[in-house]
């Protein structure tokens, strides 16, 4: 449970009118009390025992805590802030009633302003809980207190792409070509479900311990783009640099081709440890993604396989009817780059030297050719052996008689 100070949450209970101040002074006492006989309890567990708060009273004010606000979480206790967006704050929680671990992301207070929203969220949001995919975090359950709107999604021991790739730098093709094959599985079973991600890019995909990969977020950057759209005409709005060339144009209802756009954009960054276009200005990251050439991975890095600069084109092209058109389509076209590189061996960075068909060339010329060739080799230098031989007895015989007939000459 989230630890809060004994002074901080005496002071909101009897704010909030929770315990009276006579009760607090007198819990306050027993506190004391057992301080001085060696037993250290706090005013938590004292209140409780003696039935003076709930334990939902308590779980109200530890949220209150952390959250800065008084929101009504039914069944959930925050324990720690983990991390802040442009949708809101996330939270690492406890699902009270399942004693299992849950995070929680409050979202902007600001979208509960804006009455299409509303009308829109307990619709969607049922969906969105709804889901169900491997590689998409999976909702539990969702609500709204006074103003906040949230959702209670699965809590996984997991890093961003975004954070793993800061630290370690980038990931190796295998593990990278893996997790696109994920992310094109999980865009397929959204785009079914008729939903568009609309903000994909590493820190919106979560890598859990197992190497499997999970998109978190799907459906809520509908929301907050719409909000920011009422509120301020022509905004552009999404990381800049996964952006489609479309959401750079400021277009409103992008489809799943936007989607495939940021995950090949996402799918760059992973492979090089860069976004595929950078700039000192947003705005002219926005104009690279409308006018530049997809990117060359291979020039970033030369050991990657060639065909990438290909599936680049595809899945990055300016026209999105020149793009890859569904997830289906892009599931399909990794199937076929996975069996191709099977048989090529383009998937290894150092590709050890081919040793399936040499022994095959090897066993065959040891049985068909090499034994005739090496007869007649053989039988050839077994002629020419005898031929020398012959020469040579009879040179020695030659220079024996002349040796005979030197010797008898000087004798006469």
């Amino acid at each position: 449970m989230a630890k809060v100070k004994d002074k901080e949450l005496g002071k909101l209970l009897v704010k909030k009118g929770l315990v009276s101040s006579i009760k607090m002074k007198e819990c306050i006492q027993i506190q004391k009390d057992l301080y001085e006989q060696g037993e250290k309890k706090s005013l938590e567990a004292i209140l409780l025992e003696n039935k003076w708060v709930t334990s939902q009273d308590i779980i109200t004010i530890k949220n209150y805590l952390l959250l800065g606000e008084e929101v009504d979480l039914p069944n959930i206790q925050l324990l720690k802030k983990l991390g802040e967006g442009a949708m809101g704050v996330v939270f690492k929680g406890v699902q009270i009633s399942l004693e299992r671990p849950v995070a929680i992301k409050i979202l902007d207070p600001d979208l509960g302003k804006e009455q299409a929203f509303v009308d829109r969220f307990h619709q969607e949001a049922r969906m969105l809980a709804s889901l169900s995919h491997q590689n998409i975090v999976k909702g539990i359950d969702f609500g709204v207190s006074g103003n906040v709107y949230y959702f209670v999604m699965e809590y996984l021991k997991a890093k961003t792409l975004g954070e793993i790739v800061a630290v370690n730098g980038p990931l190796d093709y295998q593990m990278s070509f893996k997790i696109l094959q994920q992310m094109a599985q999980a865009l397929e079973y959204a785009h079914k479900k008729g939903l568009v991600h609309r903000d994909i890019k590493p820190d919106n995909i979560l890598l859990c311990s197992n190497k499997k990969a999970k998109l978190c977020d799907l459906g809520l950057a509908k929301w907050r783009k719409r909000n920011l759209e009422l509120t301020s005409a022509g905004t552009v709005i999404g990381t800049p640099y996964y952006l489609s060339p479309e959401q750079a144009q400021g277009e409103i209802d992008v489809d799943i081709r936007s989607d495939i756009y940021s995950l090949g954009a996402t799918f760059y960054f992973l492979l090089t440890g860069e976004p595929p276009y950078d700039g000192d200005r947003e705005s002219v990251i926005h104009y690279r993604h409308i006018y530049d050439p997809p990117p060359k991975a291979t020039e970033a890095n030369p050991q990657l396989p060639s065909k990438l600069d290909i599936l680049f084109e595809k899945m990055m092209h300016k026209d999105k009817t020149k793009r890859i058109q569904t997830p289906a389509e892009l599931i399909n076209h990794l199937q076929k780059m996975n069996s191709s590189a099977r048989k090529s061996d383009i998937v290894r960075k150092d590709p050890p030297p081919a040793v399936v068909s040499e022994p095959k060339v090897v066993r065959k010329a040891a049985t068909r050719k090499a034994p005739p060739r090496a007869a007649k080799r053989y039988k050839k230098e077994e002629n020419d052996s005898r031929e020398f031989l012959i020469a040579f007895l009879i040179v020695l015989i030659v220079f024996l008689l002349v040796a005979i007939i030197y010797v008898t000459s000087q004798r006469f």
